[in-house]
C-alpha cells in the first residue's frame, strides 16, 4: 500500500535563483546519489513542477516512508542542497 504525499512551496521571486534551479534540476541534472537517495526513502513515484513562483511535488510514497538511507547518500543530499 502506498500514500500521497503533496508539498507546495512558494519560491523566491528571483529570476536568477529560478533558473539555476530549472538547470539542476533539468533532466539528466539531477545527481544519481540523490535519485538513489529518493528511491532508498521509500519514494514510489514523484512528480515536480512549477507554476511561476509556486513549487508542487506529488510523491506516492511507501507506508514505512521515511526510510532509513545509508549515511553516504544523506551526505550526497546535503551536498545538492548546498
Amino acid at each position: 500500500m502506498t500514500r500521497r504525499l503533496v508539498l507546495a512551496l512558494d519560491l523566491v521571486s528571483d529570476a536568477a535563483l529560478i533558473a539555476d534551479y530549472e538547470k539542476q534540476h533539468r533532466p539528466g541534472g539531477v545527481w544519481p546519489e540523490v535519485l538513489n537517495h529518493i528511491r532508498a526513502s521509500g519514494v514510489v513515484q514523484m512528480q515536480i513542477w512549477r507554476v511561476d513562483d509556486r513549487m508542487v511535488m506529488v510523491a506516492e510514497v511507501t507506508e514505512d516512508y521515511p526510510r532509513a538511507t545509508p549515511a553516504a547518500l544523506d551526505e550526497a543530499v546535503s551536498r545538492w542542497e548546498r
